[in-house]
């Protein structure tokens, strides 16, 4: 049995518990990575798509920060960032960034995937619902939520949360050893959904 994994963010790095796992056990990887320095070369089971994703098609303000990880669709709010770390999330360059939707991404590829694993700085909700009709055949969904609004306009893990529910995804639980007053990584799954791949996943993580 594989996955079909789709990965968005973590700066072009599959992260854990993925990157330790049996090399037969991802079968496909849609890569979407805007930065064209990681450019990568596709090959038989990798897709890479230099572009960003979003809930729209179009062209976007992506606001690139002084640490290039804290960048975001979302402006970051200088009101709501410590002081100690204001310095991490300047914006050095407002760029105007090429969006696509996950869902046209999928339907080009013809594959059903089964997983997806995001980290954006605050976009993950809407990456997700850019995934449309293609939500369905989901299994799980690794996301990072925020509990206050350190980007402006960015939806919180309430917002996430309703979201899952009304498409039938129960968070299992948070993935942080450490607890994080700001953020934090959160695995769900559909319950309804191929009980072996299910319990795959869950096997994976460690649950």
């Amino acid at each position: 049995m594989s996955i079909n994994f789709i990965h968005v963010g973590s700066s072009g790095r599959l992260g854990k518990p993925w990157n330790s796992v049996d090399e037969n056990t991802i079968k496909y990887i849609l890569d979407i990575d805007p930065n064209e320095e990681r450019r990568r070369k596709n090959n038989d089971n990798t897709f890479i798509y230099t572009c960003a994703v979003n809930d729209k098609e179009g062209v976007f303000p992506f606001y690139l920060c002084s640490k290039i990880n804290n960048s975001s669709l979302y402006e970051p709010d200088m009101n709501v960032i410590k002081d100690e770390d204001k310095k991490r999330f300047i914006v050095k360059e407002v760029k105007d960034i090429k969006c696509r939707k996950l869902e046209n991404i999928v339907s080009d590829l013809n594959i059903d995937f089964d997983f997806i694993k995001i980290d954006t700085q605050g976009a993950d909700l809407p990456i997700i619902m850019g995934m449309g009709k293609h939500l369905k055949n989901v299994v799980a969904v690794h996301l990072e939520a925020y509990f206050i609004k350190m980007y402006k306009n960015m939806p919180l893990i309430e917002d996430i949360d309703s979201f899952m529910k009304d498409n039938n995804f129960t968070k299992i639980c948070s993935l942080r050893k450490k607890q994080n007053p700001i953020f934090d990584d959160f695995l769900y799954i559909n319950l309804d959904k191929e009980e072996d791949k299910v319990t795959l996943i869950k096997e994976i993580y460690g649950l």
